[in-house]
C-alpha cells in the first residue's frame, strides 16, 4: 500500500494521538503480533523492498538512520488507526494504554542508494495494556488491508 497518512485517535472522545504525513509515495507492508498473553499488541509497517531487513540490519549498523520516538499514553476506549484518510482499523484496548511509536527515516546526505529512496523506511507502533485485551481481529484486518492492494 502506497502509505501517505497515519493517525491514531481515541475513538470514544474523537481526540487525535498522533498524526503523521509520509512524504514520497513509497509502499509499505505490515505484519501484527499479539504478544504476552494480549498485552502487547505491535504493528510494523516496513518499506516495500525485497531486501527490507537486511537493508534496516546494515542501516543501523553503520548508523545512517534517523530515529524518532514518542510515548503516548491513553486511558479507556477504543483506538482507532487510520490509513490515507480512508483505511480505519480499531485497536482493542484496556482502562490504561501506553503508545510507544518509533520511525526510522533513510535520509543521508553525502550518498544515496541506486534502487532505495530516501524517506520512511519503517514504523514501529507498539500497544501496551493494563491488562489482557483480545484484537485478533485487527491482526487479521490489518493483513487483508494490507494484502488487498497487493492484489489490486
Amino acid at each position: 500500500m502506497v502509505l501517505k497518512k497515519i493517525t491514531i485517535e481515541n475513538f470514544l472522545t474523537q481526540e487525535v494521538i498522533f498524526n503523521k504525513s509520509i512524504r514520497g509515495d513509497l509502499n509499505f507492508t505490515a505484519d501484527s503480533h499479539q504478544l504476552e498473553g494480549g498485552t502487547t499488541l505491535q504493528l510494523n509497517l516496513f518499506r516495500d523492498h525485497p531486501q527490507i531487513m537486511e537493508f534496516l540490519e546494515k542501516a543501523q549498523e553503520k548508523k545512517v538512520l534517523n530515529k524518532q520516538h514518542v510515548k503516548l499514553r491513553t486511558g479507556s476506549g477504543v483506538i482507532r488507526i487510520t490509513f490515507n484518510d480512508d483505511k480505519k482499523i480499531m485497536v482493542n484496548t484496556a482502562n490504561v494504554t501506553t503508545i510507544d511509536i518509533t520511525e526510522l527515516n533513510f535520509n543521508p546526505k553525502d550518498f544515496s542508494i541506486k534502487d532505495f529512496e530516501k524517506g520512511k523506511v519503517a514504523i514501529y507502533i507498539n500497544f501496551t495494556f493494563d491488562k489482557e485485551t483480545d484484537n485478533l481481529k485487527f491482526k487479521k484486518e490489518i493483513k487483508d488491508l494490507f494484502m488487498e492492494d497487493i492484489e489490486c
